[in-house]
């Protein structure tokens, strides 16, 4: 079976893909799902569950509530909230 070099490149990238993980392409949101984010964001796997759209987990749910922005449908405990928040802040701060 011949290979030509289409194939190899695209095998390649799909094997470094895949190696690197998901988390390697997830930019900030990535950071946020460790510590503090963590009931934030199981809130929005939840409410991205019983929503009839499909919505990204960080632009569409944990950003806006992060920004104080309320969604009825999700309930958070304020406290987590502002732990969260100061890790984004410790995040940006870094950058």
């Amino acid at each position: 079976m011949k290979i030509n070099k289409k194939q190899v490149l695209i095998r390649t990238v799909c094997t470094l893909a895949l190696l690197a993980g998901p988390a390697a392409f997830a930019g900030e949101d990535s950071d946020l799902r460790e510590g503090p984010c963590n009931k934030i964001l199981d809130a929005c796997k939840s409410y991205a569950k019983i929503s009839k759209t499909k919505i990204s987990l960080y632009r569409d749910c944990m950003q806006p509530l992060l920004n104080n922005e309320k969604i009825s449908e999700i309930k958070i405990d304020a406290e987590d909230l502002k732990a969260c928040q100061a890790k984004k802040a410790e995040i940006k701060q870094k950058k």
